[in-house]
């Protein structure tokens, strides 16, 4: 499955994207406010992302897209809304540094929502981020999340932070 925009392809992440992986998490100013993928992250890290990526959507699931560039199809990052058993979905996200600045995030954001609101089982959709992301707040805010506070966080982040800043959005059933 390909969800496209004016300028952006969200698509299944394909081999060749994993140098462009490699060199965009393991930039600090990147990964600091990421809590799953592993730092540093290599090459093998790499492909056992494709591999589950690439299992989600040969299944008809699809969760996680590579952001691409419309025209070079190079990687800008990944989005993804991952479903739990109950009906609730998780708005997860990075753009690679070089590409921040110039509304990815919102564009791509705004599309994979649109996408994702019109799953079935889907009845909630969060997003979390540090206290200190304000470039992630700003975006989760141009797209309609609603700000639910700070909460304790069952871990410290990688910059320590203890908490995590909530966000709901409001589902529209289509």
């Amino acid at each position: 499955m390909i969800i496209t925009t004016d300028r952006l392809r969200l698509r299944p992440m394909e081999p060749k994207d994993i140098a462009d992986f490699v060199r965009d998490l393991n930039d600090w100013e990147v990964q600091q406010w990421l809590s799953i993928p592993p730092f540093p992250y290599g090459h093998k890290d790499g492909e056992a992302y494709l591999r589950i990526v690439q299992g989600n959507h040969a299944s008809g699931h699809p969760t996680a897209f590579v952001v691409a560039d419309g025209n070079t199809d190079s990687a800008l990052g990944v989005m993804a809304v991952d479903l739990d058993g109950n009906g609730q979905g998780a708005l997860g996200y990075w753009i690679g540094r070089q590409h921040w600045g110039w509304g990815i995030a919102r564009e791509a954001g705004a599309a994979l929502l649109d996408h994702a609101s019109r799953h079935p089982a889907l009845r909630r959709l969060v997003a979390v981020t540090d206290p200190d992301n304000l470039r992630s707040q700003r975006v989760l805010r141009a797209l309609g999340f609603r700000d639910r506070g700070l909460s304790d966080r069952p871990s410290p982040s990688r910059r320590g932070s203890t908490q995590l800043r909530s966000y709901t959005f409001p589902l529209a059933r289509h």
